[in-house]
């Protein structure tokens, strides 16, 4: 399938998805509650487990279990993000202490530099990770596995089958398309 039949596609189940106003209030609602909106990330993994098999959208319903799909992601997207996030954190706190009047010279120098590279290695490898994680994702959601997420030479694999520029190219197409949304 070209990637225009995946957009043109894409398009018209979320116009069906769209159509249901009730759906989208109760997601909406269910989304500005934390720990709660785990039913809108389940229910989004639900998507992504119907289709392309079904080109209708899903009824929200089994609230329970959608929490817990949610629950599972979120623990996934935990472990994936873990490291990147740590050293983002670390950047920050390094760029925020420089320059304090107990600090020498060196390490008024030395730490917005260091700050400044663990910064930049921490969005780096965050975007090299969510190149795995978006299909990470789709591996467990698609095996109803959590193990699945893990599986990274499956997942490896499945970049393969798919193409890795054909896969990079349909990576940036949808953040230009949800930066434009």
């Amino acid at each position: 399938m070209e990637l225009s039949e995946i957009l043109g596609d894409s398009f018209e189940y979320a116009k069906k998805l769209l159509k249901e106003v009730g759906r989208w209030i109760v997601l909406i609602v269910l989304n500005l509650i934390p720990i709660v909106n785990w039913i809108v990330i389940g229910y989004m993994a639900k998507v992504i487990e119907v289709s392309p098999s079904s080109n209708e959208p899903p009824k929200l319903e089994k609230y329970g279990s959608l929490w817990i799909q949610g629950a599972k992601i979120m623990v996934l997207s935990l472990i994936y993000m873990i490291i990147p996030v740590v050293l983002v954190v670390l950047g920050f706190a390094s760029l925020a202490l420089t320059p304090l009047p107990w600090m020498g010279r060196g390490a008024a120098f030395l730490a917005p530099t260091l700050g400044l590279l663990l910064l930049i290695s921490g969005i780096v490898l965050a975007f090299l990770i969510a190149i795995l994680y978006t299909i990470a994702l789709a591996h467990m959601v698609k095996n109803r596995s959590f193990a699945k997420g893990l599986a990274v030479k499956e997942i490896l694999n499945v970049i393969g089958k798919i193409g890795w520029g054909k896969y990079i190219i349909w990576l940036i197409i949808m953040a230009v398309i949800g930066f434009v949304v």
